[in-house]
This record gives structure tokens, sequence and C-alpha cells, in this order.
């Protein structure tokens, strides 16, 4: 799954069934990636490499049946990797630009 964030700070999703490969591409700073991130309810961004998305929003991105255990086993990978925030209940992803 690829959230991508927009030069104008929309977020839109590329590959949400992919949830073996999680990351977000942008073309803005990491102070206009955290605004856009965080106006969509999406999650935040503390660095120019790592975004933090909240596990909440990535339940919400589908109703399909099989998507919760899907965010549960993306869940159960970041916990087993140190990209998981438990305060918090968000998991890391890697910048990208396009």
């Amino acid at each position: 799954m690829i959230v991508k964030v927009g030069t104008r700070g929309e977020v839109t999703l590329a590959d949400l069934h992919d949830v073996r490969h999680l990351s977000c591409r942008t073309h803005l700073d990491a102070a206009g990636t955290d605004a856009a991130l965080r106006a969509a309810g999406a999650g935040w961004c503390v660095s120019g490499d790592h975004v933090w998305l909240n596990q909440n929003w990535l339940h919400g991105l589908s109703t399909e049946p099989q998507w919760a255990p899907s965010v549960a086993g993306m869940v159960e990978v970041a916990q087993r990797h140190g990209w998981w925030n438990e305060a918090a209940r968000a998991v890391r992803a890697h910048i990208g630009t396009d």
C-alpha cells in the first residue's frame, strides 16, 4: 500500500491491498507532509524519512471482510520489526518521492 501526499496536501492511496509493502510517497517537505497527514487523520511525520500511520485510520480504509485481518497482520509484522508505536497505536512507514 502506498499513501500518497500530493503537492496540495491531498492524501490518496495506491495498491490498497498490498499490505506487505507499506510506504508513503510525497513531494512535500516533512512539515508539509505532517500537516497533510494530520489533516486527513492518517497519521504524522516526524522526520523526512518516516511517517507514522494510525491503526484506526488504516482499519477504516476498507469495509471488506478480509481487510481487518490484513491490517492485523501488518501490525504484527510492524511489532516484530520495531515499526510499531504502542502508545500511539501507529505503524511506521518509509517516505519516498515519486
